[in-house]
């Protein structure tokens, strides 16, 4: 069984900033804690301090950890779950601009 981190950039629909976040804590990290092998969730607020000017700018990042063979799968059971009641989507959330990443451990010092 090996460990790895999904990443989820995301940007609150404008002036939704403070309700995005609180849709995370109090509903969407909770409902994914259930999903069998995503065993901790961490939620970040984002400053650019670089990058080129045209990049996104997104408000949050959260990183799940997850432990299982094969991450996808995992992952595949969060995407059937998300928009459901099982885990419900927030208006808050401009989702056209999250970004998901799937990291793979290769290196740790």
């Amino acid at each position: 069984m090996g460990e790895y981190r999904m990443v989820v950039l995301t940007k609150a629909v404008a002036g939704q900033h403070d309700e995005l976040g609180r849709w995370y804590d109090t509903r969407h990290i909770p409902d994914l804690r259930r999903v069998p092998g995503l065993v901790a969730a961490e939620r970040y607020s984002l400053r650019r301090i670089g990058g080129p000017p045209q990049s996104l700018e997104w408000d949050y990042m959260v990183v799940y950890t997850i432990e299982a063979d094969d991450p996808m799968t995992v992952i595949a059971e969060c995407g059937r779950r998300l928009g459901t009641d099982e885990m419900p989507r927030s208006p808050a959330l401009d989702s056209s601009l999250t970004l998901t990443l799937v990291a793979t451990p290769e290196y740790s010092a």
